[in-house]
């Protein structure tokens, strides 16, 4: 399970660059705004900025159509699934919907396993009755309080998440990411416009406080999403998956910080039992090839 020392410190950067999404969006939600609304302008101002940067550096937009349309696919995945995360964001806290989106590494690996490039042990299956034991533990604090619309979008989310990471790493290995993120975006940002105006449910933030959470969001996320399709066509959707999990303790602590939003001893607890078990849960050696 090692990485390149560089790639490391790499994904925790991009790691805490989420963290930051996420207290952003927190503070638009708070004051205004909402999901669809945040989504569709940060994914659009993604793809811009990324179309306006390959051209100034003279890469090439274009992907050939093979991929192009597999990278358009996963942009709508990857809307889904962002979707999902920050509906949860306006439901419950942002730690709490954090916490639960992360059994995305487990399920990542359960794909690779699936797909047959990798197998899964006791230490694996072991893990992933721990994450679980540690969701419970977060949702049955009082339940009463916590909207079951959240902790379904959350979970959703991390599903829809752990499609997009093994697909980008399995499709583009090898290849400069960001034309590969810019037709993802695109796709995207084109569903949440569509949606946006379907249902008429573009809200603006409504006072300074939110306003500012809202403009920066876009400014953390364009690290961030660069960050991790740039790690995963890298290292591999496993390893890559594997590095995210510092996701959750950032996330807590920036959101601590931001937006006053602090977890129970016994979810700090499950929280910290599904932390150790997605790291208990490491990739066991790929399948040696049959002669």
């Amino acid at each position: 399970m090692k990485a390149p020392i560089v790639g490391v410190p790499f994904v925790l950067a991009v790691c805490t660059f989420y963290a930051f999404t996420s207290a952003s969006s927190g503070l638009g939600y708070a004051n205004g705004t909402n999901a669809l609304t945040v989504l569709t302008v940060r994914t659009l101002a993604v793809a811009l900025a990324l179309a306006l940067w390959l051209r100034m550096t003279n890469v090439a937009l274009a992907l050939e159509p093979r991929l192009r349309n597999r990278a358009l696919a996963l942009g709508v995945v990857m809307g889904f699934s962002t979707f999902g995360l920050n509906t949860a964001f306006e439901h419950i806290a942002v730690p709490l919907a954090i916490l639960i989106f992360y059994i995305n590494p487990a399920v990542t690996t359960l794909f690779a396993w699936l797909a047959g490039t990798e197998r899964v042990g006791r230490r694996q299956v072991l893990a992933i009755v721990l994450a679980f034991v540690g969701v419970g533990l977060v949702m049955r604090v009082d339940a009463g309080s916590i909207d079951p619309i959240g902790i379904v979008a959350a979970l959703v989310g991390a599903v829809l998440w752990s499609v997009l990471i093994h697909f980008t790493g399995t499709s583009f290995q090898g290849r400069d990411s960001r034309p590969v993120t810019m037709h993802m975006m695109l796709s995207g940002g084109v569903l949440g416009l569509v949606a946006s105006l379907a249902t008429d449910a573009i809200a603006w933030p409504v006072n300074t406080t939110g306003w500012i959470g809202f403009l920066t969001v876009p400014v953390w996320y364009f690290v961030a999403i660069v960050g991790t399709f740039a790690a995963t066509i890298r290292l591999g959707p496993i390893k890559t998956s594997f590095y995210m999990n510092f996701e959750p303790i950032a996330t807590i602590i920036v959101s601590a910080i931001v937006l006053k939003q602090w977890l129970e001893p016994v979810q700090l607890a499950g929280g910290a039992l599904i932390i150790g078990a997605l790291f208990l849960f490491r990739a066991a050696p790929a399948k040696a090839p049959q002669k």
